[in-house]
C-alpha cells in the first residue's frame, strides 16, 4: 500500500486490516496513506488462534505466561496478535516467550511442545493447522465480542488518481474472469461482484463503484 501511496506502483495487493491501518496512520506505517482506494475484495483470510488442548487457554487473557508463536514481524497476523494482546491488557512481555516464525517452523514448535499458542492469518481450512491437528490435540480460540468490537474500531487497492474509465474497465474485466483467477488462487472460486464490492473500510475508487452500481452490487 505504501508503494501505491508513494506513486511507485499503481496497483497493489494487501490485507484489509493493514490497509485500514495505513489509512489511519497506525504502525507499521510512518504516516497516513492518503492515495489508496479499493478496487476489489478478492477473497477472505482469517485470523486464527490455535491452542493446544492441554494449555488451559480458553480466552485471550489466558495467554498470559504462555509461549506463543506467530508470523514474522510486520506480517498481518503478527500485527493482529499484538493488537489482540493489547485489547486484553497484555503485551509480548506478558508472555513466557514470543517467537516469530514461518508456518512450517511454527507448527514444529507447537508439535515439540515449545509453544502452546499459534496465531496465523490465512485462508480456511489452513494446511498448517491441519498438519498440527494430525500430531497434537488442538482447538481454535474464539474471538470474544469485546475483542472483535475493538478490532472493528481500529485487498486489492489502486491509486485514487487512476482514471475512472480505466479502473471501471479493470473491475469489469476482473469480474468477467473469476474462473481464470481462481485457477491460480483457489479461494477466489465463486467470487461475485457483490463480494468484490464488500466494504472493508477502504474507500472504493469511483471507477470501481460505477461498475458495481451498474451490476447491482452496490
Amino acid at each position: 500500500m505504501r508503494g501505491v501511496d508513494e506513486g511507485k506502483a499503481q496497483i497493489g495487493f494487501g490485507n484489509s486490516s493493514t490497509t485500514v491501518d495505513g489509512l489511519a496512520g497506525n504502525a507499521p506505517y510512518p504516516k497516513k496513506v492518503t492515495k489508496v482506494c479499493q478496487l476489489a475484495n478478492l477473497y477472505p483470510q482469517y485470523f486464527q488462534v490455535v491452542v493446544t488442548a492441554d494449555s488451559n487457554v480458553n480466552s485471550f487473557a489466558d495467554m498470559k505466561g504462555k509461549s506463543v508463536v506467530t508470523q514474522p514481524k510486520g506480517n498481518t497476523a503478527e500485527l493482529l496478535t499484538a493488537e489482540v494482546l493489547k485489547i486484553n491488557g497484555l503485551n509480548y512481555q506478558s508472555l513466557s516467550k514470543i517467537s516469530f516464525q514461518s508456518y512450517t517452523d511454527a507448527v514444529s514448535l507447537v508439535k515439540d511442545g515449545h509453544a502452546q499458542v499459534f496465531t496465523l492469518g490465512t485462508t480456511a481450512p489452513a494446511s498448517s493447522v491441519m498438519d498440527l491437528a494430525s500430531a497434537r490435540d488442538i482447538k481454535l480460540l474464539a474471538v470474544d465480542d469485546k475483542t472483535m468490537g475493538e478490532l472493528k474500531k481500529s485487498n486489492a487497492g489502486v491509486a485514487c488518481d487512476l482514471p475512472d474509465d480505466l479502473v471501471y474497465k479493470m473491475t469489469k474485466i476482473m469480474a468477467a474472469n473469476v474462473d481464470g483467477m481462481a485457477a491460480v488462487v483457489k479461494p477466489i472460486t465463486g467470487l461475485t461482484p457483490k463480494d468484490m464490492a464488500l466494504d472493508i473500510g477502504v474507500p472504493l475508487h469511483k471507477g470501481a463503484a460505477k461498475y458495481y452500481k451498474e451490476v447491482g452490487a452496490l
